[in-house]
């Protein structure tokens, strides 16, 4: 502090001795001539002009030292900013990934409701849900934060019921595996532990959905919203860009509204680009759709 100070005092005193250098020869001659015809008696003491550039100096290594703290300040705020957009970014990218990874689950816990209940094996399982805790570091807003930090702790849960599920049934279907390799199969043993462990795999389907259709949504609707606000310059100087602005009822309702159409945007052209697969596969052209 003492350092830019001295600084700021030398550059004032530089700037004062320049400006000085610059006045015209006959505005110089002019001063030295008044100055000259003022009686000795009415001249100012010696130290008031040592007071008054002590002043001047003293007040420009304040304003120097106050510029210098403010704009440390502020580029700590944009870089903060720039840091919680980022992390938008990021949590958006990842809750896209959670819609895909969820939907897929409860596709595949469907066929392995429908193969348990024929006795049939399956091999494909649900996918665990990557969790991303380092987006806290550099989110604004508690709110925010908050509603993350819950999504990930549901997140958690079914990664736990997913890999238990997945164990259990893995067991059963060795054990029966085995058995057939033995010529021993053991189908009614596989037929009632497999309906067991698929009764299981719908209880975690109907929470999968859940948190999809809640927590997921709802968060990526927010995250959408405020990833697409644009802080502007008048708005930064004005250091209004650190506050997370409060989200409407309204602006979540029409975003959400907005996300469920590219959805089934989405949903339409992967269905119809998986009938012209099986239908060039078949050899029959593809359905039309709607």
């Amino acid at each position: 502090m003492i350092r830019w100070i001295v600084i700021a005092a030398i550059t004032f005193s530089v700037a004062q001795a320049s400006s000085l250098s610059t006045v015209p020869p006959p505005v110089l001659q002019s001063i030295h001539y008044a100055a000259s015809i003022v009686p000795p008696e009415a001249a100012a003491p010696w130290y008031a002009d040592l007071w008054k550039e002590g002043i001047g100096a003293f007040l420009g290594a304040f304003f120097a030292f106050m510029f210098i703290k403010l704009a440390s300040y502020t580029n700590d705020r944009f870089e903060r900013q720039r840091r919680n957009h980022r992390a938008l970014n990021r949590l958006q990218h990842l809750l896209n990934d959670y819609m895909g990874i969820l939907s897929d689950n409860i596709h595949v816990i469907r066929k392995i409701a429908a193969n348990a209940e024929s006795g049939n094996l399956h091999f494909s399982f649900p996918r665990p849900l990557p969790i991303d805790r380092s987006v806290y570091e550099d989110l604004i807003g508690l709110d925010l934060v908050n509603r993350c930090r819950y999504l990930f702790d549901s997140a958690r849960k079914i990664n736990d019921d997913i890999e238990n599920a997945i164990a259990g049934y893995r067991g059963i279907r060795d054990i029966y595996v085995a058995s057939i390799v033995a010529r021993d199969p053991l189908t009614e043993f596989y037929i009632l532990n497999a309906q067991e462990m698929a009764k299981v795999f719908q209880v975690l389907s109907r929470f999968q959905k859940k948190v999809w259709d809640t927590d997921v949504r709802d968060l990526l609707c927010r995250v959408r919203i405020l990833g697409s606000r644009d802080v502007s310059l008048g708005v930064r100087l004005l250091l209004l860009g650190m506050k997370a602005s409060e989200l409407t009822a309204e602006e979540i309702e029409a975003e959400n509204k907005r996300l469920g159409e590219e959805m089934e945007q989405m949903a339409k052209e992967s269905q119809k680009q998986i009938d012209e697969a099986m239908s060039a596969e078949a050899g029959v052209p593809p359905p039309k759709t709607p």
